[in-house]
Parts: C-alpha cells; sequence; structure tokens
C-alpha cells in the first residue's frame, strides 16, 4: 500500500475519527482540512462519483458543525 502523505493522513483523521492514524498526524486550520480533504477524494481513483458525494457530504456537514 502507498504510504499516505501527512495532508492525506489529516484528511482521513478529520472523515475517520477513529482510525489509529489520528495519533501520527498535525493540527491544521479548517481551510487546510478541506483542501486536504478535497485532494484525498481526487485521488481516489477506485471509489465513484457517488460514494465521493457521499463522503464529501458528511465531511461537510462535520465542518458546519464545528463552525457553529
Amino acid at each position: 500500500m502507498k504510504e499516505l502523505s501527512i495532508r492525506q493522513q489529516n484528511a482521513l483523521k478529520n472523515t475517520f475519527p477513529d482510525l489509529e492514524i489520528q495519533k501520527e498526524v498535525e493540527p491544521q486550520t479548517q481551510l487546510d482540512e478541506l483542501n486536504d480533504y478535497l485532494r484525498l477524494l481526487a485521488d481516489m481513483d477506485n471509489i465513484g462519483i457517488r460514494r465521493k458525494i457521499v463522503l464529501l457530504e458528511g465531511y461537510i456537514h462535520k465542518l458546519k458543525n464545528s463552525i457553529r
């Protein structure tokens, strides 16, 4: 498996907080996290557009709740 960059690890950590990877990442601003997450989705060639939309909607919902 290809090793993930720090940005990809941060994006995963924020999408899947239960992953072990969360112990190894540094905090980022919300805008950086969103950009990283968008790059991560763009790099996921093995999933379809509908799944990417669902993941993105979940991430956006999480961000909206944290901004309030």
